[in-house]
């Protein structure tokens, strides 16, 4: 005979710690969208000062400069709100008022179309009120045990969810930034080659900061290092030396707009490729 007190209790840590996880990830997610309101006013701002007195570069990098950034912002803040509420998860847990009480009859044990923790289905229950009768007390436990076992289910995708568009709007939030970096290169510029020169050692460069922490992960013996982790390092420096020629190219036949857009492309790829990379290799 099961013991659903102590299934309560084992499947109740789980929901916990689910629910934090939820809970962090909504923090990070809000601190991403807090980031995103200061980025665009300062983007802003940088493009109205520096468009009324434009440096010496291609015209036409200013304009896309500005579709590129405003682009990555809307993109990062639709991601991230699409992290905070991904209720299309979880179509099923509302249950309808006409569904069966928690106990249909002394014999056929707990139903599962209701929960004792999840609010909507509560706030539906017609039947709520009598599940406070003593007999039903032996039963409670078990649908108590039941609930928290499928919602730390239910929860834990919904924290994979979160983790995985809080990854893609920080990539474009990445993005952003670098576009706002370029815009200040090229304004301080009195040099047309002199900045874009500027712009494509920083982009490259920016490209291998997470190896930093790669490095670190490895010297520190990091647990999340896992053979995906390993072709980290080459990753960030295939696409570093592949922006560095993209550019390159770019200004000797004259395409500057066309190149920084790829640039920007496969650093926003760089962002993404890691990330894919691991999610796949757990599935």
């Amino acid at each position: 005979m099961t013991n659903w007190s102590d299934a309560e209790y084992v499947f109740r840590k789980s929901y916990d710690e689910v629910l934090a996880a939820i809970k962090h990830q909504d923090d990070k997610l809000g601190r991403v969208l807090t980031v995103l309101a200061f980025l665009t006013g300062g983007g802003v701002s940088l493009w109205g000062a520096v468009h009324k007195d434009p440096a010496p570069i291609v015209p036409s990098l200013w304009s896309y400069l500005l579709v590129a950034f405003l682009g990555s912002v809307a993109l990062a803040v639709v991601l991230a709100i699409a992290g905070v509420d991904p209720t299309s998860l979880v179509p099923d847990r509302a249950a309808a008022a006409s569904a069966p009480p928690l106990f249909p009859s002394g014999d056929t044990g707990v139903s599962t179309a209701k929960s004792l923790v999840f609010y909507e289905q509560i706030a539906k229950d017609e039947h709520w009120d009598s599940y406070i009768a003593p007999e039903q007390h032996d039963l409670l436990k078990e649908a108590l045990a039941r609930n928290l076992h499928r919602d730390a289910r239910v929860l834990s995708h919904r924290v994979v969810h979160k983790i995985e568009r809080s990854n893609e709007s920080q990539a474009f939030l990445q993005v952003a930034v670098v576009c706002l970096v370029l815009f200040g290169l090229f304004a301080v510029s009195t040099d047309a080659s002199a900045g874009y020169w500027s712009s494509v050692a920083f982009l490259a460069l920016v490209t291998l900061v997470p190896l930093w922490s790669v490095l670190w992960m490895k010297i520190d013996h990091f647990p999340g290092a896992t053979h995906v982790a390993a072709l980290t390092p080459l990753l960030f420096v295939a696409f570093s030396g592949l922006i560095a020629a993209d550019l390159t190219v770019a200004r000797l036949t004259h395409h500057e707009v066309r190149g920084l857009a790829i640039a920007l492309g496969l650093f926003l790829l760089s962002r993404l490729a890691n990330p894919w990379a691991v999610r796949l290799a757990r599935r």
